[in-house]
């Protein structure tokens, strides 16, 4: 019986690696959430919307970025700037995780593209009430290649 116990201990770490390198992924519930909630945040960022931007993030909300890590930017900041480096096009909602801490705090994590750039992003989402709102975006530049899907690309 020790045998066996021994064997599986050794062999689970190997059955339960995916065989098919053709494995898709599906989305959570929560990522489904999440990517809802990015995606607005995202389309009201580029129309401007201070009233949509306003209702997605907490009073104390405030962007960090590697370049500036010592100098946060503030929510009011924030609304009034044109954000240069989240200008245009879209998240990699595929390369998107979402960690839930307790029943009011989310941290997720995506890839940006704006132009030619890329970034890392970390949100910390905080629930109030029903509803969730981001607290603090960190930021990052994320590199050439920066997951498995931008690698096919």
């Amino acid at each position: 019986m020790r045998w066996l116990a021994v064997f599986l201990l050794f062999a689970m770490p190997f059955c339960a690696q995916d065989a098919s390198p053709g494995h898709v992924v599906t989305r959570t519930r929560t990522v489904a959430i999440f990517t809802g909630l990015e995606q607005q945040l995202l389309d009201a960022r580029l129309k401007h919307d201070k009233a949509t931007l306003t209702k997605l993030t907490t009073d104390d909300f405030e962007v960090r970025r590697s370049s500036a890590s010592s100098s946060p930017v503030p929510r009011e900041e924030w609304l009034e700037s044109e954000a240069p480096g989240f200008q245009a096009n879209e998240f990699h909602p595929p390369d998107m995780a979402v960690h839930l801490y307790n029943e009011s705090t989310a941290v997720v994590s995506f890839i940006h593209r704006a132009g030619t750039g890329r970034f890392f992003v970390v949100d910390v989402w905080s629930k109030e009430g029903e509803a969730w709102k981001l607290s603090v975006r960190y930021t990052a530049p994320g590199g050439a290649t920066t997951s498995a899907t931008d690698a096919k690309q």
